[in-house]
């Protein structure tokens, strides 16, 4: 069985925390749709989107952490 990258938040919040993109101040979601993180990746996985585009090309890592992503 494949272990997964991603751990679940271990601490749960008594409010919601808004998560903002440091560099365009792009509000990505907040806590409540919070799945979780992957420090080795520097990743945070939400559980929902809205206004997202698909870039037509296809990225794969082929080493590091990300290998195959």
């Amino acid at each position: 069985m494949e272990q997964s990258l991603c751990a679940p938040s271990q601490t749960p919040l008594d409010t919601p925390l808004v998560l903002q993109c440091q560099t365009c101040r792009t509000i990505l979601g907040d806590s409540n749709f919070f799945v979780c993180s992957q420090a080795q990746l520097q990743t945070l996985t939400l559980r929902g989107a809205s206004s997202v585009s698909i870039a037509e090309e296809t990225h794969v890592v082929h080493s590091g952490a990300a290998q195959g992503w």
